[in-house]
């Protein structure tokens, strides 16, 4: 098998962690007197999420919506100081993965893949990492998310490589499957030592190497959660 001229990449899950230990969800209800678990079914309720996630509607317009939303069951105030401290954070970058990520690119593109809203480019921003991926293809820019196909077709593009070519990793096994359905290769990401082993077993990238000596392509068993 021909090594792999790209990799595509998930942010949440893969790249961006979040710790829900700093700012629990749960916390900031009980802080605002909500029941557990009302802000983030408002947000992620399907019909608004998608309206975000799509970019038909801006970040600001979105959480505004969840506020709304919240108020009509509880006071506006509350409402939005629960909304305004779920929105405070960005999360934190898995630094190993990004490591990994720095070594693909010595070697070939790498193209940041993600279901977000219109608030991506500043997260990037704000986690430091806006300038460590050779494209950035957003659900909210191009109009399709993952698992839709034109959203791998929009990727590819941006890296200028056939679906054969690229490698696709992904937290979420339906996008992998979706992924390798349209000829990429795939990894269920679990963690950056496991993504290492399955980039350099699926002669994806047989000489990577992030800690420790690089292993010849094929050596070893095919990692769980390996998918081609």
């Amino acid at each position: 098998m021909e090594s792999a001229k790209a990799l595509l990449i998930d942010l949440d899950g893969v790249v961006r962690r979040w710790d829900r230990n700093a700012h629990p969800a749960s916390a900031i209800e009980v802080t605002f007197g909500l029941p557990p678990g009302a802000v983030a079914a408002t947000a992620f309720a399907a019909e608004l999420l998608e309206e975000a996630i799509l970019g038909r509607i801006a970040d600001e317009v979105w959480r505004q919506r969840v506020v709304d939303r919240l108020a009509a069951q509880y006071d506006r105030p509350t409402a939005a100081g629960a909304v305004a401290a779920w929105s405070a954070g960005s999360g934190v970058v898995d630094h190993d993965v990004l490591d990994l990520v720095r070594a693909v690119r010595a070697r070939a593109p790498v193209c940041l893949v993600t279901n977000a809203t219109t608030r991506l480019e500043s997260d990037l921003e704000r986690l430091g990492i806006s300038g460590e991926f050779d494209a950035v293809v957003s659900s909210a820019r191009v109009g399709a998310r993952k698992p839709q196909p034109e959203i791998f077709h929009a990727a590819l593009q941006a890296v200028d490589v056939p679906a054969e070519r690229a490698f696709f990793i992904d937290d979420t096994r339906l996008h992998v499957e979706a992924a390798t359905s349209l000829g990429l290769r795939g990894h269920v990401f679990l963690d950056a030592p496991r993504l290492t082993a399955a980039l350099q077993a699926d002669c994806a990238f047989p000489s990577l190497s992030v800690a420790g000596a690089a292993r010849p392509c094929g050596a070893g068993e095919r990692t769980p959660g390996g998918e081609r």
